[in-house]
Protein backbone atom coordinates (compact mmCIF):
# COMPACT_ATOMS: atom_id res chain seq x y z
CA UNK A 1 0.00 0.00 0.00
CA UNK A 2 1.51 3.22 -0.98
CA UNK A 3 2.06 5.70 2.02
CA UNK A 4 1.16 9.10 2.30
CA UNK A 5 3.92 10.25 -0.65
CA UNK A 6 1.74 12.86 -3.26
CA UNK A 7 0.30 10.79 -5.87
CA UNK A 8 -0.86 11.99 -9.46
CA UNK A 9 -2.69 10.19 -11.65
CA UNK A 10 -2.16 11.40 -15.16
CA UNK A 11 -3.24 10.60 -18.97
CA UNK A 12 -6.33 9.60 -18.21
CA UNK A 13 -10.14 10.08 -18.78
CA UNK A 14 -11.38 11.27 -14.93
CA UNK A 15 -15.12 11.53 -14.68
CA UNK A 16 -15.34 13.74 -12.02
CA UNK A 17 -18.97 13.65 -11.12
CA UNK A 18 -19.42 17.63 -11.39
CA UNK A 19 -21.17 19.51 -13.59
CA UNK A 20 -20.57 21.26 -15.64
CA UNK A 21 -16.59 20.45 -15.75
CA UNK A 22 -17.20 16.56 -15.54
CA UNK A 23 -13.81 15.69 -17.47
CA UNK A 24 -10.45 15.67 -16.64
CA UNK A 25 -7.10 14.26 -17.88
CA UNK A 26 -5.19 14.05 -14.23
CA UNK A 27 -6.02 14.45 -10.17
CA UNK A 28 -3.32 15.29 -7.80
CA UNK A 29 -3.80 13.68 -4.45
CA UNK A 30 -1.42 15.21 -0.74
CA UNK A 31 -2.41 14.25 2.75
CA UNK A 32 -5.54 11.72 1.64
CA UNK A 33 -6.72 14.71 -0.27
CA UNK A 34 -8.03 16.09 -3.64
CA UNK A 35 -5.78 18.80 -4.20
CA UNK A 36 -5.90 19.66 -8.04
CA UNK A 37 -7.93 18.18 -10.79
CA UNK A 38 -6.98 19.28 -14.45
CA UNK A 39 -5.19 18.71 -17.75
CA UNK A 40 -2.63 16.46 -17.49
CA UNK A 41 -0.10 19.26 -18.18
CA UNK A 42 -1.99 21.62 -15.16
CA UNK A 43 -1.21 18.84 -12.55
CA UNK A 44 2.43 18.37 -13.15
CA UNK A 45 3.14 22.40 -13.44
CA UNK A 46 1.67 22.07 -8.95
CA UNK A 47 3.01 18.58 -8.68
CA UNK A 48 5.15 18.44 -5.11
CA UNK A 49 9.25 17.33 -5.75
CA UNK A 50 8.52 13.95 -4.39
CA UNK A 51 5.50 13.00 -5.97
CA UNK A 52 4.07 9.63 -7.89
CA UNK A 53 3.27 9.28 -10.47
CA UNK A 54 0.74 6.76 -12.10
CA UNK A 55 0.35 6.73 -16.37
CA UNK A 56 -3.38 5.85 -16.78
CA UNK A 57 -2.77 5.53 -20.65
CA UNK A 58 -6.36 6.80 -21.20
CA UNK A 59 -8.13 4.63 -18.82
CA UNK A 60 -11.07 5.97 -16.64
CA UNK A 61 -11.02 6.63 -13.06
CA UNK A 62 -13.91 7.42 -11.56
CA UNK A 63 -15.10 8.63 -7.08
CA UNK A 64 -15.42 5.17 -5.22
CA UNK A 65 -18.43 3.74 -5.14
CA UNK A 66 -20.49 4.46 -2.41
CA UNK A 67 -22.75 0.88 -1.09
CA UNK A 68 -25.97 2.89 0.39
CA UNK A 69 -27.47 -0.45 1.54
CA UNK A 70 -24.98 -3.30 2.71
CA UNK A 71 -24.91 -5.98 5.55
CA UNK A 72 -20.78 -6.46 5.72
CA UNK A 73 -20.23 -7.99 8.72
CA UNK A 74 -22.92 -10.59 8.23
CA UNK A 75 -21.90 -11.37 4.40
CA UNK A 76 -17.90 -11.92 5.55
CA UNK A 77 -19.71 -14.32 7.79
CA UNK A 78 -20.99 -16.10 4.95
CA UNK A 79 -18.07 -16.47 2.73
CA UNK A 80 -17.27 -18.82 5.25
CA UNK A 81 -20.26 -20.54 4.67
CA UNK A 82 -21.94 -22.77 2.23
CA UNK A 83 -22.90 -20.76 -0.84
CA UNK A 84 -25.94 -22.20 -2.87
CA UNK A 85 -26.08 -19.13 -4.88
CA UNK A 86 -24.87 -21.66 -8.05
CA UNK A 87 -27.17 -24.79 -7.54
CA UNK A 88 -29.96 -24.53 -10.31
CA UNK A 89 -32.07 -27.53 -8.80
CA UNK A 90 -33.22 -28.50 -4.99
CA UNK A 91 -31.61 -31.81 -5.83
CA UNK A 92 -28.57 -30.17 -6.46
CA UNK A 93 -28.86 -28.05 -3.30
CA UNK A 94 -29.04 -30.98 -1.31
CA UNK A 95 -26.39 -32.72 -2.38
CA UNK A 96 -23.86 -30.01 -1.70
CA UNK A 97 -25.51 -29.92 1.47
CA UNK A 98 -24.72 -33.46 1.63
CA UNK A 99 -21.07 -33.20 0.77
CA UNK A 100 -20.92 -30.33 3.23
CA UNK A 101 -21.50 -32.04 6.06
CA UNK A 102 -18.37 -34.09 5.44
CA UNK A 103 -16.54 -31.32 7.03
CA UNK A 104 -18.59 -29.14 9.06
CA UNK A 105 -17.99 -28.87 12.43
CA UNK A 106 -20.48 -31.38 14.42
CA UNK A 107 -20.93 -29.22 17.27
CA UNK A 108 -22.55 -26.34 14.93
CA UNK A 109 -25.15 -26.30 13.03
CA UNK A 110 -24.51 -25.91 9.24
CA UNK A 111 -25.67 -22.86 7.78
CA UNK A 112 -26.08 -22.49 4.44
CA UNK A 113 -26.97 -19.58 2.46
CA UNK A 114 -27.93 -17.99 -0.96
CA UNK A 115 -30.38 -20.09 -2.00
CA UNK A 116 -32.73 -18.90 -4.60
CA UNK A 117 -36.12 -21.55 -6.33
CA UNK A 118 -36.47 -18.80 -8.68
CA UNK A 119 -33.74 -20.14 -10.84
CA UNK A 120 -35.08 -23.79 -10.51
CA UNK A 121 -37.33 -26.11 -12.66
CA UNK A 122 -39.32 -26.90 -9.37
CA UNK A 123 -39.61 -23.03 -7.89
CA UNK A 124 -40.65 -23.86 -4.58
CA UNK A 125 -39.33 -23.78 -1.16
CA UNK A 126 -37.37 -26.76 0.34
CA UNK A 127 -39.48 -28.20 3.16
CA UNK A 128 -37.96 -29.78 6.93
CA UNK A 129 -39.07 -33.86 5.47
CA UNK A 130 -36.40 -33.35 2.50
CA UNK A 131 -34.05 -31.58 5.00
CA UNK A 132 -34.23 -34.92 7.04
CA UNK A 133 -33.63 -36.90 4.56
CA UNK A 134 -30.56 -35.93 4.26
CA UNK A 135 -29.77 -35.73 7.94
CA UNK A 136 -31.68 -36.35 10.97
CA UNK A 137 -28.79 -36.07 13.34
CA UNK A 138 -26.68 -33.08 12.42
CA UNK A 139 -28.45 -29.51 12.40
CA UNK A 140 -29.15 -27.82 8.93
CA UNK A 141 -30.50 -24.32 8.32
CA UNK A 142 -30.79 -22.98 4.29
CA UNK A 143 -31.31 -19.57 4.77
CA UNK A 144 -32.66 -18.01 1.32
CA UNK A 145 -31.00 -15.40 -0.52
CA UNK A 146 -32.94 -12.19 0.97
CA UNK A 147 -32.79 -13.38 4.07
CA UNK A 148 -36.32 -13.28 5.26
CA UNK A 149 -37.21 -16.70 5.12
CA UNK A 150 -34.93 -20.10 5.76
CA UNK A 151 -35.81 -23.73 6.39
CA UNK A 152 -34.70 -26.26 9.18
CA UNK A 153 -34.54 -29.73 9.32
CA UNK A 154 -35.24 -31.39 13.00
CA UNK A 155 -32.73 -31.34 14.61
CA UNK A 156 -31.97 -27.67 14.26
CA UNK A 157 -35.58 -26.93 14.87
CA UNK A 158 -34.48 -28.39 18.15
CA UNK A 159 -32.18 -25.32 19.13
CA UNK A 160 -34.09 -22.85 18.22
CA UNK A 161 -35.27 -20.86 20.94
CA UNK A 162 -38.75 -21.69 21.54
CA UNK A 163 -39.45 -18.27 22.49
CA UNK A 164 -39.01 -17.19 18.69
CA UNK A 165 -42.13 -15.69 16.68
CA UNK A 166 -42.86 -15.99 13.60
CA UNK A 167 -41.58 -20.27 13.40
CA UNK A 168 -43.48 -22.44 11.56
CA UNK A 169 -42.08 -26.00 13.81
CA UNK A 170 -44.25 -28.29 11.70
CA UNK A 171 -42.70 -27.31 8.94
CA UNK A 172 -39.32 -25.97 9.80
CA UNK A 173 -40.05 -22.39 7.94
CA UNK A 174 -38.38 -19.34 9.92
CA UNK A 175 -40.05 -15.86 8.81
CA UNK A 176 -40.03 -12.28 10.05
CA UNK A 177 -36.78 -11.76 12.39
CA UNK A 178 -35.18 -15.31 12.60
CA UNK A 179 -33.45 -15.95 9.56
CA UNK A 180 -32.38 -12.41 9.64
CA UNK A 181 -31.08 -13.37 13.04
CA UNK A 182 -29.20 -16.49 12.72
CA UNK A 183 -25.84 -14.70 13.80
CA UNK A 184 -27.20 -13.90 17.20
CA UNK A 185 -29.05 -17.11 17.92
CA UNK A 186 -25.92 -18.96 16.87
CA UNK A 187 -23.33 -15.96 17.60
CA UNK A 188 -19.84 -16.35 16.09
CA UNK A 189 -16.72 -15.21 18.46
CA UNK A 190 -15.27 -11.78 17.97
CA UNK A 191 -11.85 -13.44 16.09
CA UNK A 192 -14.61 -14.82 13.29
CA UNK A 193 -16.39 -11.76 13.35
CA UNK A 194 -12.83 -9.58 12.92
CA UNK A 195 -11.69 -12.50 10.46
CA UNK A 196 -15.26 -12.15 7.91
CA UNK A 197 -15.41 -8.69 7.88
CA UNK A 198 -11.81 -8.24 7.12
CA UNK A 199 -11.82 -10.77 4.05
CA UNK A 200 -15.49 -8.67 3.36
CA UNK A 201 -13.59 -5.67 3.22
CA UNK A 202 -10.95 -7.06 0.82
CA UNK A 203 -13.92 -8.04 -1.45
CA UNK A 204 -15.03 -4.33 -1.22
CA UNK A 205 -12.14 -2.86 -2.22
CA UNK A 206 -11.75 -5.28 -5.16
CA UNK A 207 -14.90 -4.43 -6.46
CA UNK A 208 -14.21 -0.15 -6.05
CA UNK A 209 -16.21 0.34 -2.75
CA UNK A 210 -14.51 2.76 -0.75
CA UNK A 211 -17.49 3.50 1.19
CA UNK A 212 -20.68 1.64 2.86
CA UNK A 213 -24.07 2.12 4.74
CA UNK A 214 -23.89 -1.01 7.18
CA UNK A 215 -26.96 -2.18 8.62
CA UNK A 216 -24.96 -3.75 11.97
CA UNK A 217 -25.91 -4.36 15.43
CA UNK A 218 -24.11 -2.73 18.47
CA UNK A 219 -21.86 -6.15 18.66
CA UNK A 220 -20.30 -5.32 15.07
CA UNK A 221 -20.71 -1.38 15.63
CA UNK A 222 -17.83 -2.60 18.82
CA UNK A 223 -15.85 -4.75 16.19
CA UNK A 224 -15.97 -1.55 14.02
CA UNK A 225 -14.99 1.09 16.53
CA UNK A 226 -11.64 -1.80 17.54
CA UNK A 227 -10.70 -1.63 13.50
CA UNK A 228 -11.04 1.92 13.52
CA UNK A 229 -8.88 2.42 16.91
CA UNK A 230 -6.03 -0.05 15.35
CA UNK A 231 -6.19 1.50 12.13
CA UNK A 232 -7.58 -1.58 10.29
CA UNK A 233 -10.63 -0.13 8.71
CA UNK A 234 -10.48 -0.73 5.40
CA UNK A 235 -13.38 1.87 4.13
CA UNK A 236 -15.66 4.39 5.25
CA UNK A 237 -18.54 3.24 7.16
CA UNK A 238 -22.19 4.75 8.02
CA UNK A 239 -23.58 2.73 10.52
CA UNK A 240 -27.32 2.13 10.70
CA UNK A 241 -28.50 0.13 13.42
CA UNK A 242 -31.65 -1.98 13.92
CA UNK A 243 -34.40 -0.22 15.49
CA UNK A 244 -34.66 -2.94 18.77
CA UNK A 245 -31.17 -1.95 20.00
CA UNK A 246 -32.33 1.96 20.44
CA UNK A 247 -32.98 1.97 23.81
CA UNK A 248 -29.71 0.35 24.26
CA UNK A 249 -27.59 2.92 21.82
CA UNK A 250 -29.13 5.71 23.28
CA UNK A 251 -28.46 4.41 26.77
CA UNK A 252 -24.38 4.23 25.85
CA UNK A 253 -25.18 7.94 24.69
CA UNK A 254 -24.65 6.98 21.24
CA UNK A 255 -25.88 9.85 18.81
CA UNK A 256 -26.05 10.26 14.64
CA UNK A 257 -22.88 11.66 13.50
CA UNK A 258 -21.28 9.93 16.34
CA UNK A 259 -17.51 9.19 14.80
CA UNK A 260 -14.90 10.66 11.72
CA UNK A 261 -14.60 10.63 8.08
CA UNK A 262 -13.99 6.75 8.64
CA UNK A 263 -16.65 5.41 11.22
CA UNK A 264 -19.89 7.30 11.67
CA UNK A 265 -22.95 6.48 13.22
CA UNK A 266 -25.95 7.60 11.36
CA UNK A 267 -29.62 6.19 11.35
CA UNK A 268 -32.03 3.70 12.25
CA UNK A 269 -33.72 0.71 10.31
CA UNK A 270 -37.29 -0.71 10.71
CA UNK A 271 -38.88 -2.89 9.01
CA UNK A 272 -41.92 -2.67 7.27
CA UNK A 273 -42.65 -5.83 5.61
CA UNK A 274 -40.34 -8.78 4.32
CA UNK A 275 -39.40 -9.76 0.56
CA UNK A 276 -41.28 -10.88 -2.61
CA UNK A 277 -38.89 -14.04 -2.75
CA UNK A 278 -40.20 -14.89 0.68
CA UNK A 279 -43.79 -13.45 -0.18
CA UNK A 280 -43.68 -11.64 2.63
CA UNK A 281 -43.56 -8.38 1.02
CA UNK A 282 -46.72 -6.58 1.37
CA UNK A 283 -48.61 -6.14 -1.40
CA UNK A 284 -52.39 -4.29 -2.64
CA UNK A 285 -53.06 -7.19 -4.64
CA UNK A 286 -52.48 -11.04 -3.95
CA UNK A 287 -49.67 -13.20 -5.20
CA UNK A 288 -49.60 -15.21 -8.00
CA UNK A 289 -51.66 -17.88 -7.61
CA UNK A 290 -52.90 -17.55 -4.00
CA UNK A 291 -55.19 -14.93 -1.47
CA UNK A 292 -51.87 -13.88 0.44
CA UNK A 293 -51.08 -10.40 0.21
CA UNK A 294 -47.95 -10.57 2.19
CA UNK A 295 -46.97 -9.54 5.57
CA UNK A 296 -47.25 -5.80 7.29
CA UNK A 297 -44.60 -5.70 10.70
CA UNK A 298 -46.30 -3.04 12.48
CA UNK A 299 -49.98 -1.21 12.34
CA UNK A 300 -49.83 2.50 11.54
CA UNK A 301 -49.82 3.43 14.59
CA UNK A 302 -46.93 1.02 15.60
CA UNK A 303 -44.82 2.21 12.90
CA UNK A 304 -45.75 5.89 13.08
CA UNK A 305 -45.11 5.65 16.90
CA UNK A 306 -41.70 4.11 16.89
CA UNK A 307 -40.86 6.33 13.64
CA UNK A 308 -41.30 9.42 15.40
CA UNK A 309 -39.60 8.00 18.53
CA UNK A 310 -36.24 8.11 15.85
CA UNK A 311 -36.98 11.29 14.33
CA UNK A 312 -37.17 12.70 17.95
CA UNK A 313 -33.19 11.49 18.70
CA UNK A 314 -32.52 12.63 15.45
CA UNK A 315 -31.31 9.68 13.94
CA UNK A 316 -32.03 9.03 10.13
CA UNK A 317 -34.40 6.88 9.22
CA UNK A 318 -34.25 4.16 6.68
CA UNK A 319 -37.53 2.22 6.48
CA UNK A 320 -37.53 -1.52 4.41
CA UNK A 321 -40.47 -1.40 2.26
CA UNK A 322 -40.37 -3.65 -0.71
CA UNK A 323 -44.30 -4.41 -1.95
CA UNK A 324 -46.74 -1.46 -2.67
CA UNK A 325 -48.87 -1.61 0.43
CA UNK A 326 -45.73 -1.68 2.26
CA UNK A 327 -44.64 1.43 0.59
CA UNK A 328 -48.16 3.83 1.27
CA UNK A 329 -48.42 2.49 5.14
CA UNK A 330 -44.85 4.05 4.98
CA UNK A 331 -45.34 7.39 2.99
CA UNK A 332 -48.76 8.00 4.89
CA UNK A 333 -46.61 7.54 8.22
CA UNK A 334 -43.84 9.87 6.93
CA UNK A 335 -46.77 12.40 6.91
CA UNK A 336 -47.72 12.69 10.28
CA UNK A 337 -44.23 12.43 11.51
CA UNK A 338 -42.53 15.25 8.88
CA UNK A 339 -43.66 18.61 10.47
CA UNK A 340 -40.45 20.37 9.09
CA UNK A 341 -39.44 18.84 5.50
CA UNK A 342 -37.07 16.38 6.06
CA UNK A 343 -34.14 17.54 7.75
CA UNK A 344 -32.75 13.93 9.02
CA UNK A 345 -32.58 12.85 4.88
CA UNK A 346 -34.64 9.80 6.26
CA UNK A 347 -35.43 7.06 3.53
CA UNK A 348 -37.23 4.48 2.29
CA UNK A 349 -34.95 1.02 1.33
CA UNK A 350 -35.91 -1.28 -1.65
CA UNK A 351 -39.29 0.65 -2.77
CA UNK A 352 -39.76 -2.53 -5.32
CA UNK A 353 -43.02 -1.95 -6.18
CA UNK A 354 -44.63 1.49 -5.95
CA UNK A 355 -47.15 3.29 -7.92
CA UNK A 356 -46.58 6.50 -10.05
CA UNK A 357 -48.55 8.05 -7.17
CA UNK A 358 -46.67 6.73 -4.76
CA UNK A 359 -43.06 8.29 -6.45
CA UNK A 360 -44.99 11.54 -6.50
CA UNK A 361 -45.63 11.20 -3.04
CA UNK A 362 -41.73 10.32 -2.28
CA UNK A 363 -40.77 13.13 -4.20
CA UNK A 364 -43.39 15.97 -2.58
CA UNK A 365 -42.09 14.45 1.09
CA UNK A 366 -38.44 14.58 -0.07
CA UNK A 367 -37.38 11.44 0.93
CA UNK A 368 -34.75 9.65 -0.65
CA UNK A 369 -35.36 6.11 -2.01
CA UNK A 370 -32.12 3.50 -1.78
CA UNK A 371 -32.71 0.98 -4.77
CA UNK A 372 -30.95 -1.93 -5.61
CA UNK A 373 -30.35 -2.14 -9.59
CA UNK A 374 -29.06 -5.26 -9.01
CA UNK A 375 -32.94 -7.04 -8.02
CA UNK A 376 -33.31 -6.19 -11.99
CA UNK A 377 -31.89 -9.75 -12.90
CA UNK A 378 -35.12 -10.91 -11.24
CA UNK A 379 -36.89 -9.19 -13.47
CA UNK A 380 -36.43 -10.94 -17.24
CA UNK A 381 -38.79 -12.95 -18.39
CA UNK A 382 -39.91 -16.21 -16.24
CA UNK A 383 -37.49 -14.96 -13.31
CA UNK A 384 -38.67 -14.66 -9.53
CA UNK A 385 -40.96 -11.19 -10.14
CA UNK A 386 -42.73 -12.99 -12.79
CA UNK A 387 -43.33 -15.91 -10.71
CA UNK A 388 -44.70 -14.47 -7.73
CA UNK A 389 -46.50 -11.50 -9.24
CA UNK A 390 -47.15 -12.64 -13.03
CA UNK A 391 -46.22 -10.98 -16.34
CA UNK A 392 -47.60 -8.19 -15.95
CA UNK A 393 -47.27 -7.18 -12.42
CA UNK A 394 -43.26 -8.13 -13.32
CA UNK A 395 -42.81 -5.01 -15.39
CA UNK A 396 -44.13 -2.47 -12.21
CA UNK A 397 -40.83 -3.45 -10.34
CA UNK A 398 -38.24 -1.61 -9.81
CA UNK A 399 -39.07 1.79 -11.14
CA UNK A 400 -35.63 3.27 -11.27
CA UNK A 401 -36.48 5.65 -14.21
CA UNK A 402 -39.71 6.76 -13.04
CA UNK A 403 -38.23 8.16 -9.85
CA UNK A 404 -35.09 9.59 -11.14
CA UNK A 405 -37.41 11.42 -14.18
CA UNK A 406 -39.82 12.62 -10.98
CA UNK A 407 -36.59 14.14 -9.41
CA UNK A 408 -36.15 11.51 -6.59
CA UNK A 409 -32.75 11.06 -4.99
CA UNK A 410 -31.94 7.56 -5.80
CA UNK A 411 -29.19 6.32 -4.10
CA UNK A 412 -27.61 2.75 -5.09
CA UNK A 413 -27.09 -0.19 -2.95
CA UNK A 414 -26.79 -3.80 -3.21
CA UNK A 415 -27.81 -5.15 -0.03
CA UNK A 416 -24.81 -7.92 -1.20
CA UNK A 417 -27.53 -9.74 -3.73
CA UNK A 418 -24.67 -9.66 -5.66
CA UNK A 419 -22.20 -7.23 -3.78
CA UNK A 420 -21.60 -5.57 -6.94
CA UNK A 421 -21.72 -2.17 -8.20
CA UNK A 422 -20.16 -2.53 -11.77
CA UNK A 423 -23.14 -5.21 -12.01
CA UNK A 424 -25.40 -2.51 -10.28
CA UNK A 425 -24.42 -0.53 -12.95
CA UNK A 426 -25.84 -2.80 -15.39
CA UNK A 427 -29.15 -3.56 -13.74
CA UNK A 428 -29.73 -0.01 -13.82
CA UNK A 429 -28.88 0.71 -17.82
CA UNK A 430 -30.58 -2.68 -19.04
CA UNK A 431 -33.24 -2.73 -17.26
CA UNK A 432 -35.58 -5.29 -18.83
CA UNK A 433 -38.44 -2.67 -18.98
CA UNK A 434 -37.36 0.08 -21.44
CA UNK A 435 -39.32 2.82 -19.51
CA UNK A 436 -36.66 2.34 -16.02
CA UNK A 437 -33.65 2.48 -18.02
CA UNK A 438 -31.67 5.37 -17.06
CA UNK A 439 -28.37 6.94 -18.35
CA UNK A 440 -25.00 5.30 -17.60
CA UNK A 441 -24.28 8.71 -16.06
CA UNK A 442 -27.19 8.72 -13.77
CA UNK A 443 -26.24 5.14 -12.77
CA UNK A 444 -23.28 6.64 -11.77
CA UNK A 445 -24.52 9.65 -9.67
CA UNK A 446 -26.78 6.84 -7.49
CA UNK A 447 -23.46 5.00 -7.01
CA UNK A 448 -21.58 7.83 -5.89
CA UNK A 449 -22.91 11.70 -5.43
CA UNK A 450 -25.97 10.60 -4.52
CA UNK A 451 -25.13 7.77 -2.47
CA UNK A 452 -22.81 10.20 -0.31
CA UNK A 453 -25.67 12.73 -0.02
CA UNK A 454 -27.83 9.97 1.55
CA UNK A 455 -25.17 9.60 4.25
CA UNK A 456 -24.56 13.59 4.84
CA UNK A 457 -21.23 13.01 2.83
CA UNK A 458 -21.57 14.78 -0.23
CA UNK A 459 -19.21 17.77 1.16
CA UNK A 460 -16.34 15.02 1.28
CA UNK A 461 -16.72 12.64 -0.90
CA UNK A 462 -19.07 11.24 -3.79
CA UNK A 463 -16.94 13.42 -6.90
CA UNK A 464 -13.77 14.44 -7.44
CA UNK A 465 -12.78 17.92 -7.14
CA UNK A 466 -10.30 19.67 -5.00
CA UNK A 467 -11.13 19.73 -0.96
CA UNK A 468 -12.56 16.32 -1.37
CA UNK A 469 -11.23 12.76 0.27
CA UNK A 470 -8.71 11.07 -2.31
CA UNK A 471 -11.50 7.90 -2.93
CA UNK A 472 -11.25 6.43 -5.93
CA UNK A 473 -11.44 4.21 -8.48
CA UNK A 474 -9.45 2.98 -11.62
CA UNK A 475 -11.58 0.87 -14.47
CA UNK A 476 -10.73 -1.49 -17.27
CA UNK A 477 -12.78 0.26 -19.67
CA UNK A 478 -15.47 3.47 -19.96
CA UNK A 479 -18.63 1.89 -18.73
CA UNK A 480 -20.10 4.59 -20.93
CA UNK A 481 -18.87 2.59 -24.15
CA UNK A 482 -18.81 -0.54 -22.84
CA UNK A 483 -20.83 -2.93 -25.05
CA UNK A 484 -21.19 -5.05 -21.18
CA UNK A 485 -20.75 -2.73 -18.52
CA UNK A 486 -21.30 -6.41 -16.59
CA UNK A 487 -17.26 -6.90 -17.90
CA UNK A 488 -15.78 -3.54 -16.82
CA UNK A 489 -13.10 -4.63 -13.71
CA UNK A 490 -11.69 -2.82 -11.20
CA UNK A 491 -7.69 -2.36 -11.32
CA UNK A 492 -7.11 0.23 -8.79
CA UNK A 493 -8.88 1.21 -5.50
CA UNK A 494 -7.68 3.92 -3.94
CA UNK A 495 -8.73 5.41 -0.46
CA UNK A 496 -7.82 8.42 1.38
CA UNK A 497 -5.39 8.86 -1.36
CA UNK A 498 -3.45 5.24 -0.54
CA UNK A 499 -3.69 2.23 -3.13
CA UNK A 500 -5.83 0.05 -1.14
CA UNK A 501 -6.56 -2.84 -3.86
CA UNK A 502 -4.47 -2.73 -7.41
CA UNK A 503 -5.51 -6.13 -10.32
CA UNK A 504 -1.88 -7.21 -10.75
CA UNK A 505 -3.56 -9.55 -13.80
CA UNK A 506 -3.80 -6.30 -15.69
CA UNK A 507 -1.04 -4.66 -17.31
CA UNK A 508 -1.17 -0.89 -18.76
CA UNK A 509 -0.92 0.91 -15.76
CA UNK A 510 3.02 2.28 -15.08
CA UNK A 511 3.72 3.88 -11.69
CA UNK A 512 6.97 6.52 -11.69
CA UNK A 513 8.73 8.26 -9.63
Amino acid sequence: MMGSQPLALINGRIYTMEWPSARAEAILIESGKITAVGSTEEVLSCAPEKTRFIDLAGRVAIPGFVDSHTHLVSYGLDLRRLDLSTALSLDEALEMVREALKERNPSKPLIAVNWDQSLWKDPRIPTVAELDRVSRRDAIILRRICGHIAVANSAALQLLPRTLRKIDWRRGLLFGDAPLDLNEIFPPDTKEIVSGLEKAMDVALSIGVTSIHDIASLRYYRVYRRLRGEGRLKLRVYVCFKQREMDQILKLGILRENGDDWLQVGGIKIFADGSLGARTAALSRPYLKSSDMGILKYSFAELVQIMREVDKYGFQLLIHAIGDQAVGQVLAAYENVLSRGNPLRHRIEHCEIASRAQIKKIRELGLITCMQPNFVAWQFPGGMYEQMLGARMRGMANRIGDMIRASVVVAFGSDCMPFSPVYGLWGAVEHPNSEQRISVESALKAYTRDAAYASFGEKVKGSLIPGKMADLIVLSESVQESEDVRKTEILLTIVNGKIAYSDSRVSGIAEKS
